[in-house]
């Protein structure tokens, strides 16, 4: 259960703590004193999405925080998902700056709104002003039956198995689409591979062939080149080998006279070594050189092919043939499509058989379900006041006598059910709510009252399946009045026997039935205006609701039958 709820520095609200009892708590106050404030600082908490607006005037953040006594494992399995510490308290805060900057806390250790608002999930639903507006549209109505057949399980399986079927129809469609694009594209495919066959292109060769172009191209050049090399270090009279030659003689002498100095001279032996390596390098290049005036047509012409096949084709040659490897397997693959489409449709037909099973199974649910339903919410509809009323879960199959366009569908016996991501159930609420009336759509026959009643009996027979420890409703008594209320308040504090509910309310009829009973003030100075959250005692309790009854001129006859509300619950 929610043990606190400390609000600041929201809206309205500069700073509230309210300690949370079990059972019904019941909060009035005036239009505009700040009642809706507090399920929006519930929601803020929770993980819904707010902006920077809620920070109230001439403060830096907002924040809300709630204390949480856990008395079983409901949260085990979150505890894990999110590697929080498991404890028997939680303290859950949300604080927002005035840039819009939201911070998220479970025990003091950060989270993400996401993680924050699944933590809110499982441990609250709170009822809006305007959510009983849900039923009607038809779509919720599902949710509702399943949350009631408790069909997580079975919808788990399901919707796995539609998964698997709708990748395999996928991948079977994309197969086709590629069959016929590649059929289009064979005799393409087959003319590009035999024309780029016959050139044979390899991957340097086209380097190669220009390399050698090069040299062939200048020959005569490369020649004179080496040549002169070749004279100048060593064949010439006075080439550099034979003029370090005679330097190395007149050397020698010096050696002969003054062995100290030439010693400093000995490198001129490495340098005569070094001039005839080079100097025989540039001949052995000289005598290797050849110049084939049809070696050299055979070059050009086979680049002239190359080229013509780049400029064809808008690649380069290696782009080509990683092309051609690419074509070639794509004939390959068009040959192997009958097999491959006969395979993939063997496990099409394996896993509508799963799908077909696991489809019933739920569907069955839902049916049986869908009964208990009925008689439950039409058996608790006379206690808020719609008698004669007849409460009916409608299944409409999307069904065709002949083999649907697309393939999600299951067959039983002749007829064919469409597949949807929930199953095959199309659910919509009917009702009727005079005797000899046929049912028909909720949203057709009921009235804004009765759907708000309508949605607390959902809400009621929900909980009683759910592990949500804290139910709000905010304003769940619209349209309805007198007698009725009465009977409204009585569904709302039997719901509290194995619940906490939180109710706004402006009827005196619910909130004479309150465990615990708080009543939202606005006051204002000339600066600022401010909400505050007042737990009222016995006797501030009588006064309360017998405002509700009468106005702020409160009547002795009012404070009576307040007292008597009060006591009579």
């Amino acid at each position: 259960m929610i043990t606190s709820l400390t609000i600041k520095n929201y809206a309205l609200i500069e700073h509230i703590t309210i300690n949370l009892e079990k059972g019904f708590t019941v909060i009035t106050g005036e239009t505009g004193a700040g009642k809706s404030i507090l399920i929006d600082a519930f929601n803020l908490v929770l993980g819904e999405r707010t902006s920077a607006e809620v920070v109230r005037t001439g403060a830096e953040k907002a924040f809300v925080e709630i204390n949480v006594k856990i008395n079983n494992n409901q949260l085990n399995e979150f505890f894990t998902q999110f590697e929080i510490e498991k404890t028997d308290e939680l303290i859950i805060r949300r604080e927002i700056t005035l840039k819009g900057q939201s911070r998220c806390f479970i025990n003091d250790s950060p989270v993400t709104l996401t993680v924050l608002k699944e933590l809110g999930d499982l441990l609250v639903d709170l009822h809006g002003q305007h959510d009983h507006q849900m039923l009607l549209r038809s779509n919720t109505h599902l949710s509702f039956l399943d949350t009631f057949a408790e069909t997580e399980k079975l919808l788990t399986n399901y919707k796995t198995s539609y998964k698997e079927i709708n990748s395999l129809l996928v991948d079977k469609k994309e197969l086709q689409l590629k069959q016929h694009d590649l059929k289009a594209k064979k005799n393409l495919y087959e003319f590009q591979i035999r024309e780029i066959d016959g050139v044979n292109p390899t991957l340097n060769e086209e380097v190669e062939l220009n390399t050698e172009l090069n040299l062939f191209s200048n020959s005569e050049k490369l020649h004179e080149i080496t040549n002169t090399i070749n004279s100048l270090l060593y064949s010439k009279e006075q080439s550099a080998s034979a003029l370090i030659y005679k330097a190395k003689k007149e050397i020698d002498l010096l050696n002969q006279i003054d062995p100290e100095v030439a010693s400093q001279l000995k490198e001129i032996d490495n340098a005569f070594a070094i001039i005839n390596d080079v100097a025989s390098v540039a001949k052995k290049y000289q005598e290797k050189l050849h110049f084939s005036p049809m070696r050299l047509e055979d070059i050009r012409e086979r680049l002239g092919v190359l080229t013509h096949l780049k400029k064809k084709y808008m690649l380069q040659i290696p782009a080509i043939i990683e092309y051609r490897i690419k074509i070639g397997e794509e004939i390959k693959l068009l040959e192997n499509f009958d097999d491959e489409i006969n395979l993939i449709n063997k496990k099409i037909e394996s896993s509508r058989n799963t799908i077909t099973q696991n489809s019933t199974k739920l569907s069955d649910l839902r049916m049986q379900s869908s009964k208990k339903l009925e008689k439950l919410v039409s058996s608790s509809l006379a206690d808020v006041g719609i008698a004669n009323s007849k409460f009916v879960v409608n299944n409409n199959f999307q069904v065709s006598d002949s083999l649907p366009e697309h393939d999600l569908y299951i067959s039983r016996g002749k007829e064919f059910i469409n597949l949807k991501t929930t199953g095959i159930d199309n659910i919509e609420f009917y009702i009727s709510t005079n005797i000899g009336e046929e049912p028909k759509p909720l949203n057709r026959v009921a009235s804004g009252g009765e759907i708000s009643r309508i949605m607390l009996i959902l809400k009621s027979i929900l909980a009683n399946g759910e592990n949500v420890p804290l139910l709000i409703f905010d304003e769940i008594d619209v349209g309805v009045s007198g007698r009725i209320a009465q009977s409204v308040g009585k569904k709302l504090k039997e719901l509290s026997k194995t619940h906490q509910v939180i109710t706004i309310t402006h009827l005196p009829q619910i909130a004479s039935l309150a465990d615990t009973h708080y009543v939202v003030e606005k006051s204002s100075d000339k600066l600022s205006t401010t909400s505050r959250l007042i737990k009222l005692t016995e006797d501030e309790r009588v006064h309360e609701v017998a405002k509700l009854m009468s106005g702020e001129k409160v009547s002795k006859s009012s404070l009576e039958t307040a007292r008597t509300l009060i006591q009579a619950k």
